[in-house]
Order: structure tokens, then sequence, then C-alpha cells
């Protein structure tokens, strides 16, 4: 199976990642913004490709023939608007899953947030929480 993961260097990534590795069951392509933070990956045999999740040529060329892709985001709460940023991601991997159709979006900051919006779909305002 192959599969696309975004932010392979995170928390969450790194460690999909490693246990997808480990099982020797997937072709990985992990999409970087700092792909020689992910080189011990690559060495273990993912593809690499370096581009942020907003930048659509890089994301297209990560999810090219992949079966799955795994879209974790890493939040910036020094935003003016953190739910707008958030969204923004969340409209870039819309686009991408409508093709793939098997999907995940996740991101470990969202407990962060004191008012918890972060975890509750009904207050999403994008298409990704409505599917």
């Amino acid at each position: 199976m192959k599969i696309t993961i975004t932010t392979p260097s995170g928390h969450i990534g790194s460690k999909l990642a490693d246990i997808l590795l480990n099982s020797g069951e997937a072709q990985l392509s992990l999409l970087a913004r700092t792909p020689n933070k992910v080189e011990h990956l690559a060495a273990r045999g993912a593809r690499v490709v370096a581009g942020d999740q907003l930048d659509a040529a890089a994301v297209d060329k990560a999810v090219e023939g992949a079966d799955v892709l795994f879209w974790a985001v890493g939040m910036d709460y020094t935003a003016a608007n953190v739910r707008a940023r958030y969204n923004q991601f969340a409209d870039a991997a819309w686009a991408r899953c409508v093709a793939i159709r098997r999907c995940a979006s996740c991101t470990s900051r969202a407990s962060a947030l004191s008012c918890q919006t972060g975890l509750d779909p009904s207050k999403a305002s994008t298409a990704w929480n409505r599917s």
C-alpha cells in the first residue's frame, strides 16, 4: 500500500512513519518542509518530497499514486487567527482527499487550546469537517 504522510518529523507523523517502515508493508512518501530532519527515514526506504502543506505542487507530488493520505498538521499559535490558519490546511487536505478517498487528518496541538474548538467539528467552517 502506498501511504503519504505530512509533517513526518512531527510528534505524530514521525511515530507513524517509523511504525509503517518497521512493518515492511507500506511504501511511504513523506512531505517534509525540512528534508534533512527525515534523512533517517529516507535511508530506510521512504521517499521524501520537499515542501509545505500549502504548496500545491509539492503536495501533489507527494500524494501521486497514494492509496492513503495521513494529513498531520502542526499548528502555529503565533498566527493572528489560529482557526483561519488551521482551515487553510484543512482546505488543502480536502482538495487531495476527494481523489484519494482514504484520508486521516489530525493535529496533536488541538488539545492545547483552552476553548477546545480544535476538537469540536460542529464549530468548523470547512468542507473537510462537513464530509
